[in-house]
């Protein structure tokens, strides 16, 4: 949901929300074989499975316009954003992968600011930088776990990410 709230004929506020219902299940069984290199089987064992991860929650937004009297406006948004962990991210076929069993969505912001407008009849543009900032990104890095000797490739949530930028668009009709 959303709503324009037009402050003054060049200034307007619109905010926003957003209520997310995430569903990740794994329901089944599959198989554990591990072999020698000689391809003789050492392990043949079947995995059942229920794994349900519910969640639920809003997200919000807000917006900003000024326009100018020369044809511009200037912009400005923010809003929080997610990535849910999915099944590929909860589950490996390999035996050198281990998962933890904590895995979290990513969470964090997505925010822009800039200016577009038209120049003459036949040329628009419109140039922003921006940020996005995810906290609680899912990773892999090699560790070796308390049951295993071996290194394992350990996904997990490993840290946080800072993307930014620039950019524009310039079109001439």
């Amino acid at each position: 949901g959303e709503n324009i709230f037009k402050i003054t004929p060049k200034f307007s506020i619109t905010p926003g929300f957003r209520y997310e219902n995430i569903k990740t299940q794994a329901n089944g069984f599959y198989r554990k074989i591990n072999t020698d290199l000689a391809g003789n089987i050492l392990l043949d064992e079947t995995v059942f499975e229920e794994n349900i991860k519910e969640r639920d929650f809003f997200l919000f937004g807000l917006g900003l316009s000024y326009k100018m009297n020369v044809g511009l406006e200037l912009y400005a948004n923010a809003s929080q954003n997610y990535r849910s962990v999915t099944f590929n991210d909860i589950r490996t076929a390999n035996p050198s992968a281990a998962i933890d069993e904590n895995l979290t969505d990513e969470n964090g912001y997505t925010s822009d600011i800039g200016v577009r407008g038209k120049l003459l009849d036949n040329v628009s543009f419109d140039a922003s930088v921006y940020a996005l900032y995810y906290n609680d990104k899912i990773g892999e890095y090699l560790t070796q776990l308390p049951s295993s000797a071996a290194l394992v490739r350990y996904r997990d949530n490993v840290g946080t990410a800072l993307t930014y930028g620039f950019e524009s668009l310039i079109d001439w009709n």
